[in-house]
């Protein structure tokens, strides 16, 4: 994420073991993650406001959150 422009305003919050190991495929999940973080930075551009990635363990799953202080869409939209 430190390449992406506004990167400076992205907080990690992590639950979970950094050196736990998953079978993921991890050139996707990047793709996917990198792309809902550029939305959620374009999303506070008006405001500069941040965008905060925090993950944690479910008993199934890795729950991975990603939220933003942007103003949020339009009604209309």
């Amino acid at each position: 994420t430190s390449s992406l422009p506004g990167s400076d305003r992205i907080r990690m919050e992590s639950g979970v073991d950094l050196n736990l190991k998953m079978p993921v495929p991890r050139v996707a999940l990047g793709q996917a993650l990198r792309g809902i973080v550029k939305n959620a930075l374009d999303a506070t551009l008006p405001t500069r406001g941040t965008v905060t990635l925090s993950t944690r363990l479910s008993p199934d799953f890795l729950v991975i959150e990603v939220k933003d202080t942007g103003p949020g869409m339009d009604e209309d939209v």
